[in-house]
């Protein structure tokens, strides 16, 4: 049988004071959950309309004439993803707040229980719910692992998705450009067409900034459940202080280097001979650009039938032939781990393959992190792109 500490989970996460939190030592998480959705008006209502919520997460659809249209699909199929994760979070913290506040007050207690854990779901409501199922703390130490790996991938997903966007909106702006510059569209026709880009761009941005939101609510829901995790644990303990330290310094300073020479072996690519750089990994996508013999580009993600993704200096994205691909060789910028500036890649790239699993958690956690400010970096750049690459005189 598993039990979740909600003194300990929930005072942590909400800052609540301890009279809130002292009578909650443990409680079992199923009965806890049962209790709420069966026993009480409340939260029989709260529990009933979780299906609600989800299905007004709904999929924006697309226009149908829009060339970027599945690059923006996509992007939008990854906020469906993290918009339903943190509901499931939520409503989880709701019931187990509801039930402490009639532990603590009755029927208005549990008004307000409800009100706070709500607000404490993005923390203890994913611990609750995964302890619930495991059998025992091994079990839920690899599905935590797993569940941080996938997490990882959805980020590094969502980063393509927008990366694709934004080359394809702006090889549109491009295009419509030169189609006015020798005379196929009137001024007034490529303007107008160019506004539309324009917009659909502005949506795409407004899109991947409220998946960057989702991103670092989930992501509390992981501290939490790492934190506690590895309150036993002193390589994970200290690993996770020095992943959020790096993590701080990474957004203080953009201009940070990210990278060991470990993590450019691993991530970087050259072309033995010059490669057509593709759309989508086939040799009937669209050509987005040309990756020159001899030349390094940044490997973004796992092989997928014969081509590899990859971003190119310039920033743009796409894939190329994988058999023509070898180990990047040169030498990256050292750096140094016992340095005060700390990296995100410096810690991640530091923990070997044979660590315990709260040791990788923490480490694959942060991976994510790192992809998490690409694309905060990568929409300030949209935006400031978004005022002056869709005017004819931009």
């Amino acid at each position: 049988m598993t039990f979740i500490d909600t003194r300990r989970v929930l005072g942590r996460t909400t800052g609540l004071p301890y009279f809130l939190t002292r009578t909650g030592r443990r409680l079992n998480a199923r009965k806890l959950i049962s209790a709420a959705c069966l026993g009480t008006t409340l939260l029989t209502s709260a529990c009933q309309t979780v299906e609600g919520l989800s299905n007004d997460l709904g999929i924006q659809q697309v226009s149908k004439d829009d060339a970027c249209g599945q690059a923006s699909t996509e992007l939008r199929e990854a906020q469906g993803y993290f918009e339903r994760s943190i509901i499931q979070g939520a409503v989880i913290g709701a019931v187990g707040g509801a039930i402490l506040g009639g532990i603590l007050g009755g029927g208005d207690g549990a008004l307000a229980g409800a009100a706070v854990g709500g607000a404490a779901g993005a923390g203890g409501g994913y611990l609750a719910a995964r302890q619930n199922e495991a059998s025992d703390r091994s079990e839920l130490n690899n599905t935590v692992y797993q569940d941080a790996q996938s997490e990882t991938g959805e980020i590094v997903r969502a980063l393509a998705a927008f990366n694709r966007v934004r080359d394809c909106r702006l090889a549109r702006s491009e295009t419509i450009k030169q189609q006015f510059a020798t005379g196929q569209l009137t001024r007034e026709q490529a303007q107008k067409m160019l506004d539309v880009e324009k917009r659909r761009y502005s949506d795409d941005i407004v899109v991947v900034k409220a998946i960057a939101g989702k991103i670092d609510e989930r992501h509390q829901e992981f501290v939490t459940a790492v934190d506690t995790m590895a309150e036993d644990n002193p390589e994970a303990s200290a690993l996770l202080a020095r992943a959020q330290e790096a993590e701080e310094n990474e957004w203080k300073n953009p201009d940070a280097v990210a990278t060991t020479g470990s993590a450019v072996s691993q991530d970087m690519v050259v072309a033995s001979t010059n490669l057509n750089v593709r759309a989508e990994p086939s040799t009937t996508g669209a050509k987005v650009g040309l990756l020159e013999g001899g030349t390094a580009a940044l490997r973004t993600g796992p092989d997928q039938d014969g081509w590899t993704p990859v971003q190119l200096a310039n920033g743009s994205n796409g894939f190329v032939a994988t058999q023509y691909l070898s180990g990047y060789e040169g030498s990256a910028p050292a750096v140094n781990n016992q340095s005060d500036e700390l990296t995100l890649a410096s810690v991640t790239r530091s923990v070997s393959s044979d660590a315990d699993t709260e040791t990788r958690t923490v480490a694959v956690l942060y991976e994510g992190r790192e992809k998490r400010i690409e694309l905060d970096r990568l929409t300030q750049t949209a935006e400031q792109e978004e005022n002056t690459a869709f005017s004819l005189d931009g």
